[in-house]
């Protein structure tokens, strides 16, 4: 049920569905909860394209079709071929991503919108720097606009946008330099954890009062429509006595292959418990996956899945009896799924590579446990002890004495989102009178 209006809002994402995967959640969620908590919603995304994972499922409910302003990522499909075609020359013909030229047209659509609806906040959301730029120059084009940068991506040591994206000089010190100009316009910045929130009151200083965690949450109206069709318990007749099972991307910077070698070391020392146990993949990489089983001599234990859409994804969570979950060398990498594998209540088996605020989510929840990515006797020994425990039928996880996650639901992420633009309002308030 609607609320009462309570501000109006832009939203700029150079992503969002119908295109799947775990990155466009954040925004899409944002939208419909703050259009649910009264907010008048806009958003300014990208076209509809050929995307390499689409999810039908997140459809927008409370932000009407025609709030939804989509402009194509390229304004001529000439345009397009040339820059496809040098791409395979070029790691990245555009600076400074492939979303420039969309920004140029959302920057046009946007300002219409601001001027037309007396929009009062923008909320620009990060993964792509460009959609950054453009809020940049939203920004200086209406000072009175209330600017808020949500930053979600902490891919390959990119945790503040632009800085990191390029080691190479100038281009890095570029980087650097659009990165202090553009954040500095900023009135409000939320990231998605604490050692993010760390690095960038570091790097300025001059922030640290509006810088706020929002961490990525999860979704619990998506958990229930699963489990009001899946019971969870019931066992599947064709199902394996033991299912470890992992949803994501697979990237050589997670040293997955050590993982795969322990699965092999606790295959060898006692193959009749491996017999009906099942290692499954889910993601963007089924090809890396394969290769390491094969390089294992492990692949009858190991499955192989391509991407899908994110209620198939919780429902695979809650069939699983232990969740993996492996993370890069970045420290301050905290994948979004490890909320929802906190949501399914499963036992949850990271390997870790010194991401501390990952850990002591895993810790603080009771949920599981995380290893050393380079301790394979270590990963080894676990894994023969999940496994013994799942086919002695005792429960990995005591669910009666979990804490309670209420906290990171979505809705309540999104309220203290909408709280932060409505404090904003009232500090303008305030300072007027």
């Amino acid at each position: 049920m609607r609320q009462p209006l309570k501000s109006k809002v832009l939203i700029l994402s150079a992503i969002y569905p119908p295109r799947g995967g775990s990155c466009v959640q954040r925004v899409y969620y944002f939208s419909e909860y703050l259009a649910e908590l009264g907010h008048e919603v806009w958003v300014v995304t990208e076209g509809i394209q050929r995307f390499w994972a689409s999810d039908h499922h997140l459809c927008p409910k409370a932000v009407r079709s025609d709030q939804i302003i989509r402009i194509p990522l390229y304004p001529s499909s000439i345009i397009r071929a040339v820059d496809r075609l040098l791409a395979r020359f070029l790691v990245s013909p555009l600076y400074p991503d492939s979303h420039v030229l969309w920004a140029i047209g959302a920057y046009r659509a946007a300002l219409k919108i601001i001027d037309r609806e007396k929009i009062e906040s923008l909320v620009v959301n990060l993964g792509h720097p460009s959609a950054l730029w453009c809020a940049f120059r939203l920004k200086q084009e209406r000072p009175q606009l209330r600017l808020h940068v949500d930053i979600q991506d902490v891919w390959a040591g990119n945790p503040t946008s632009f800085q990191g994206r390029h080691q190479l000089w100038p281009i890095r010190s570029i980087d650097a330099a659009l990165e202090r100009r553009f954040l500095a316009n900023a009135d409000q910045i939320t990231v998605i954890e604490q050692g993010m929130a760390n690095q960038i009151i570091k790097t300025h200083p001059e922030k640290a009062s509006q810088v706020s965690v929002l961490p990525h949450g999860y979704d619990e109206e998506t958990f229930r429509a699963v489990l009001s069709v899946h019971d969870s318990h019931k066992v599947q007749p064709d199902r394996p006595t033991c299912v470890f099972r992992y949803l994501g991307f697979a990237h050589p910077d997670m040293r997955m292959d050590n993982f795969f070698s322990a699965i092999a070391h606790a295959r060898n020392s006692d193959e009749r418990q491996f017999r009906d146990v099942q290692f499954e993949f889910i993601g963007g990489s089924p090809g890396t996956v394969r290769e390491l089983a094969r390089a294992s001599a492990i692949e009858d234990l190991v499955r192989a899945v391509d991407y899908v859409e994110h209620s198939e994804a919780v429902r695979l969570m809650l069939d699983a009896d232990v969740l993996l979950l492996f993370w890069t060398s970045d420290p301050s990498c905290v994948c979004g799924k490890l909320y929802e594998y906190i949501r399914a209540n499963r036992f949850i088996l990271a390997s870790a590579q010194g991401n501390p605020d990952g850990q002591r989510l895993i810790e603080e929840s009771r949920r599981g446990q995380w290893i050393n990515a380079f301790n394979i006797t270590e990963q080894t020994r676990t894994i023969q002890q999940l496994v013994e425990s799942v086919r002695n039928g005792n429960e990995l996880l005591k669910v009666e004495k979990l804490p309670d996650i209420d906290h990171l639901d979505r809705r309540n992420i999104v309220k203290s989102l909408s709280l932060l633009l409505e404090f904003d309002g009232a500090q303008e308030v305030r300072q007027t009178a």
